[in-house]
């Protein structure tokens, strides 16, 4: 993972066939349960790489808290959005991540908003 003039680029050199093998994200986010928020950035990536965007908790078992979406970003930057209604939320203990080890590749991501609704 590296930062290049505001965007970072998470290359995966080795592709195992699990995808939370490569797994960057934020936390611990504080988020309330039956919130609704969206989260807001922007990604492209040159090769064609699945990628997966999850919320979950921090903690033993690390269950889903209500985002969880699978796309492919195009070679350009393209603006991406998805909302979700937090749901069985730890307090001071989310986050909200991707997925990106099931490709070899490069992912650019920058501009990362998550806001509640």
């Amino acid at each position: 993972m590296e930062v290049v003039d505001g965007t970072v680029v998470f290359t995966t050199t080795v592709a195992t066939g699990s995808n939370w093998h490569v797994q960057p994200w934020q936390g611990p986010l504080q988020l309330e349960n039956g919130a609704e928020y969206v989260i807001r950035f922007k990604m492209k990536s040159p090769d064609s790489c699945t990628v997966n965007i999850f919320g979950q908790i921090n903690q033993d078992d690390y269950h889903s808290i209500g985002l969880a979406e699978t796309f492919v970003p195009t070679s350009e930057f393209r603006d991406y959005e998805f909302a979700f209604v937090a749901h069985d939320v730890v307090p001071g203990n989310n986050s909200i991540g991707f997925n990106l080890g099931m490709n070899r590749g490069k992912v650019m991501v920058k501009e990362i908003v998550i806001l509640k609704k």
